[in-house]
């Protein structure tokens, strides 16, 4: 926990040197509030602060993006507004991790599961979200929710993609629904988008999550976003659902 904060105080002096606002954004989003979003999951490694988001599902499963799940230690944090507020709350232990067995890399099969040590205590800011079995019409306005960066600025390389400008906050954008490709979803926002620390990050649409944020067009975080398709996989994660 000492890492995790002094982590969350280098971040704090980061951002006052290089005078960044003091807002919370996905790029071009807003500041939300966890009682709005109660079922969003903060996964960091062990030490090193934020990973990925998540979606609760059951009280001791998290449904998150296969490409935020190692071999490393993952802890999860529920009902986190704010970076500062992970000080005060203490994480839940993972018991497995399980990844979509026809993951490789690819968007496609980008969704997997994290089963908890122990079942997560059910508050105002901390709930289970539903699953949907079918998938909203192009043209839909889904919520998206994340820490993730809020600038990329500079030219992107593929050692270092965008500075890091994490946000503090969590926060939100609406996006559309602009096509479906072979169990993902392509969405675009207006001047809108997701970033890096924004993976495994639920996609919601009339209180059900539809999507996982797991990648973009560009590495600048501009273009589309690409969602898995939580639909495609609803037998898969009923089974498991059913068995923990």
């Amino acid at each position: 926990m000492y890492l995790l904060v002094k982590f969350l105080l280098l971040l704090q002096a980061s951002q006052e040197i290089y005078g960044i606002p003091h807002f919370a954004r996905i790029i071009n989003g807003a500041t939300a509030k966890i009682r709005d979003y109660p079922y969003y999951a903060f996964l960091a490694y062990k030490s090193e602060g934020l990973l990925c988001g998540g979606a609760i599902i059951k009280t001791n499963i998290i449904l998150t993006a296969a490409h935020c799940l190692s071999n490393r230690d993952i802890y999860v944090y529920t009902g986190i507004q704010a970076l500062s507020d992970l000080q005060n709350h203490q994480p839940y232990r993972v018991k497995r991790v399980i990844k979509y067995p026809k993951y490789k890399g690819q968007s496609r099969y980008d969704i997997g599961l994290v089963i908890l040590s122990a079942h997560i205590r059910l508050t105002p800011t901390v709930k289970v979200i539903k699953i949907a079995n079918t998938s909203p019409r192009i043209g839909s306005k889904l919520a998206v929710i994340g820490f993730g960066r809020v600038r990329c600025d500079g030219p992107a390389t593929e050692s270092s993609p965008c500075r890091i400008f994490y946000s503090k906050f969590l926060r939100s954008a609406v996006i559309n629904v602009i096509e479906y490709y072979h169990g993902i979803i392509h969405t675009k926002g207006r001047r809108q988008n997701t970033c890096y620390g924004d993976s495994g990050g639920p996609v919601v649409y009339r209180n059900h999550i539809v999507g996982l944020v797991s990648s973009g067009e560009h590495e600048n975080c501009t273009g589309y976003d690409i969602q898995v398709a939580v639909a495609s996989y609803y037998d898969w994660v009923q089974k498991y659902l059913n068995y923990y």
